[in-house]
């Protein structure tokens, strides 16, 4: 049984660090990608590439100020709605991890711990009377994932106008590749040394009068 439980830890330390690292590798290279191309546009406050929300508000200034933005898209200012979406979503995500650790993951795994001290009967009822909290935290963590997949198609608008800026051809499968296996960072530390793609001029046309 001690076995089992040694397993059980190893496991659950293995499936937490992995991704862990995975997360910190991608927000570095994500800051080093959007404070390189902030700086080559003359953006101020590089540092905010560096912190939740404000590194929103950077990108969306960046987005806002690129003449790809779409014509749909320019009525909505990239730099207030961006950030306010990050700051939600990242309060709902630190919310929903609380309830979910404290209220479920803490007495489960204390339970298991102790099972041979317990018993297995013991242990049984702790999980039945966990059910409900279960439940709980599955219904959250769906109303989570809707919200997330609004994060992102929101994400992929935004970043569309900065992806065409420097890689025009690849734009549209950088935002949905972005969106899609969330790795926009990735996309961004790519594109931080490429030279801006030239501007398309624009006419004007003129109707001829009498």
């Amino acid at each position: 049984m001690d076995g089992a439980i040694q397993l059980l830890i190893t496991l659950f330390l293995l499936i937490m660090l992995i991704p862990l690292g995975i997360l910190i590798t991608s927000y570095v290279l994500g800051g080093l990608g959007v404070q390189k191309i902030a700086q080559r546009r003359g953006a101020p406050a590089l540092w905010r590439a560096w912190v939740p929300v404000a590194r929103q508000q950077l990108l969306g200034e960046l987005s806002d100020s690129m003449p790809e933005k779409q014509p749909f898209c320019r009525k909505y200012s990239w730099r207030k709605w961006y950030p306010i979406a990050g700051a939600i979503l990242i309060g709902a995500t630190a919310v929903m991890l609380l309830i979910t650790v404290t209220l479920w993951f803490v007495p489960l795994f204390g339970g298991l711990l102790q099972m041979a001290v317990l018993g297995e009967e013991a242990v049984e009822r702790l999980m039945m009377q966990l059910m409900p909290i279960q439940l709980i935290c599955t219904m959250l963590s769906l109303l989570l994932s809707a919200a997330q997949i609004a994060y992102r198609v929101l994400e992929a608008f935004i970043l569309y106008p900065v992806y065409c800026r420097y890689m025009k051809k690849a734009a549209m499968a950088f935002s949905i590749c972005g969106a899609i296996f969330c790795i926009h960072s990735f996309f961004l530390f790519a594109i931080r040394n490429r030279m801006e793609e030239p501007v398309p001029p624009v006419y004007t046309t003129y109707t001829n009068v009498g």
